[in-house]
């Protein structure tokens, strides 16, 4: 990775390596889950359901995959890997998070990798659409998503428990990152 301009990162998340560069939303949910879900598993459904959520603002049609962690969408007439997740809990408060693929430019370091362990193949949003895609426009988005989330509503997915308010106020706090530098994150294993 190193002669490509990529540095690489142990990190302790779940999801084994995983490359985040400029092309991506990563987003950096911190809740407090005593005051959600102490699930870790209903957690990462949470997260898919929200960039599934987000790919349908623009008509994509994200998919779960039963057994893995992530979201998939049809691209090319294959199912490939838009938008991975990867977090770690202490004290049941949340940490690290999600990244959806933005931008078609940027999907070629991938190809240094098993991306979350698995030989499967990624794509962006922009590839899906055919055009280009705005990053400030997904970060407006996530917001949004994430926002309603923690307004009860009755009967919508986006809310499957009710109310999950700002850290602060007990809940979660949600925060963006737009690395100017690729980097390649491994899963720590000490």
């Amino acid at each position: 990775p190193a002669q490509v301009g990529v540095s690489l990162y142990c990190v302790e998340r779940g999801g084994d390596v995983t490359y985040h560069g400029p092309g991506q939303a990563t987003v950096y949910p911190i809740f407090d889950l005593h005051y959600f879900k102490k699930d870790i598993h209903f957690f990462l459904r949470y997260l898919e359901q929200i960039i599934i959520d987000l790919l349908a603002d623009f008509n994509v049609f994200g998919v779960r995959q039963e057994g893995f962690t992530g979201v998939w969408v049809q691209d090319g007439g294959m199912l490939k890997k838009i938008a991975s997740i990867g977090i770690s809990i202490k004290n049941w408060i949340t940490f690290h998070g999600l990244s959806l693929n933005v931008k078609q430019d940027d999907l070629g370091n991938f190809s240094y990798i098993k991306p979350c362990g698995m030989d499967i193949q990624m794509t962006s949003l922009e590839s899906v659409l055919g055009k280009e895609v705005e990053m400030a426009d997904i970060t407006t988005r996530f917001s949004s998503i994430f926002r309603d989330t923690q307004q009860p509503k009755a009967g919508t997915p986006n809310n499957p428990i009710g109310r999950v308010s700002p850290l602060g106020d007990l809940g979660g706090t949600l925060s963006f990152d737009s690395p100017g530098v690729p980097l390649t994150a491994r899963r720590s294993y000490d």
